[in-house]
């Protein structure tokens, strides 16, 4: 099995159609979200559907107003925004104290993509990613740990992997990363960083977010449900692609790629994508 077919084997058919039907043309968009209801029962959906569910409740021409579960759809939206809103933040009281005692701060995922959608409900989060450099990360532990952030227990990939350190405060969680946005990542990630209003906190820029959600789909301990697809498709059309698959002839995202060396990886990528999507 090639790495195309094994990772549209790792996407249940149940959430092809939701992702069908939340990033796809109007027409292909309504069949697949007729097909999905028709398939599973909406009071039993799992937790991978319900957090591709969120992505749907702004596709009006999806989605009939009168279908009895367009109330509840809305709602699995604002329950997402809402536990954003909050980690954001939390995530941004703990980025401010960092850029206080001059840690310079990436933030890896989460603020990257809701800023390129513009929405925070539709990608309900697990945590937010921020990356310092090796030499702050002792520094960035303490300054955290008096913000009231203590360390959670590790993840099955802290084994091979010394960081990233999961830190949780309340109901937020912080996964904080050592150096390189990614395991395999290029440094120079960071010198494409896109700056905020926020002190000493910048974006991953939205070229290597591309490179990253396309690196998602080859990481096993990433949740299952093809999320990294609706990430990579979402991130493209920020980049002016309507078709996913116009990023293999875009050279800056070839360059970004190659950078990471991950050329291989983004092919594969876009490839699942396009087929899901057709």
């Amino acid at each position: 099995m090639n790495d195309v077919d094994s990772l549209l084997a790792g996407i249940p058919p149940a959430n092809r159609l939701l992702l069908v039907a939340a990033l796809g043309d109007a027409e292909p968009a309504r069949r697949a979200w007729s097909a999905w209801r028709c398939s599973v029962d909406f009071d039993e959906i799992d937790g991978t559907s319900s957090r591709l569910v969120p992505m749907l409740a702004r596709r009006t021409d999806v989605i009939d107003p009168d279908d009895p579960v367009t109330g509840r759809v809305r709602g699995l939206y604002r329950r997402a925004w809402a536990a954003n809103e909050r980690a954001f933040a939390a995530a941004e009281v703990a980025c401010a104290g960092l850029a206080t005692a001059r840690v310079e701060v990436l933030h890896v995922e989460a603020l990257p993509l809701a800023t390129l959608l513009g929405d925070n409900g539709v990608r309900p989060l697990w945590d937010v990613d921020v990356c310092v450099s090796r030499r702050s990360m002792r520094t960035a532990l303490d300054v955290l740990g008096r913000l009231g952030w203590r360390e959670a227990p590790r993840r099955t990939m802290a084994r091979w992997q010394r960081w990233p350190r999961h830190l949780v405060r309340a109901d937020a969680r912080l996964r904080l990363i050592e150096q390189r946005p990614w395991p395999g990542a290029d440094p120079s990630a960071w010198s494409r960083a896109v700056s905020t209003s926020q002190s000493g906190v910048r974006l991953l820029g939205p070229r290597d977010a591309l490179v990253h959600a396309a690196v998602r789909s080859q990481q096993h301990w990433q949740p299952p449900g093809g999320y990294w697809v609706a990430d990579l498709v979402r991130t493209a059309a920020a980049l002016g692609h309507a078709d996913v698959g116009g990023v293999l002839d875009d050279p800056e995202v070839l360059g970004c790629a190659e950078s990471h060396r991950a050329i291989d990886t983004l092919t594969s990528a876009v490839v699942v994508a396009d087929r899901i999507l057709g």
